[in-house]
């Protein structure tokens, strides 16, 4: 689209190109049309900002997705070790020493999140120990499909 920077083998339009080209863009505020994307990966991206940044930014995910289109995201979990141990600024997010500011939810926010034009929904729990076992981190895998138009 015009006005929108795409980088990547593919991005000029000129020869064959070996990977797709990707976007950079403000993923609260894609400038895409409707229903433009046959799929969408957000991975350790989209849980950076507050809550209502994040919520937005998965709104907009599906906003831009084809009816049918798959899509896969990682959210945290507020198991994740930094939940509890940053400060809060928010009901669902949390902020380092440096100010960093991540989103974390349950399994039912994020479901309750997607509800609204997501259908064949799966979220997986993934962790991992940092510090020598010391800290747990906990994400969301999700996976679906936008809800077909009928």
């Amino acid at each position: 689209p015009a006005g929108v920077a795409m980088h990547g083998p593919g991005a000029s339009g000129g020869g064959a190109a070996r990977s797709p080209p990707f976007l950079v863009a403000d993923s609260a505020s894609l400038p895409l049309p409707d229903a433009s994307m046959a799929g969408l990966i957000s991975w350790e991206a989209m849980y950076y900002g507050d809550d209502d940044h994040v919520r937005r930014c998965v709104r907009e995910a599906l906003r831009v997705l084809e009816p049918g289109a798959p899509f896969l995201l990682l959210l945290k979990s507020k198991q994740d070790f930094r939940f509890e141990r940053f400060e809060r600024v928010s009901a669902n997010a949390c902020a380092s020493e440096q100010g960093l500011v991540m989103s974390c939810f349950d399994r039912d926010e994020i479901a309750a999140l997607l509800r609204p034009c997501a259908v064949e929904v799966a979220i997986e729990t993934l962790a991992h120990s940092l510090h020598d076992g010391r800290d747990m981190v906990w994400n969301f895998s999700i996976t679906g499909h936008k809800e077909r138009r009928s």
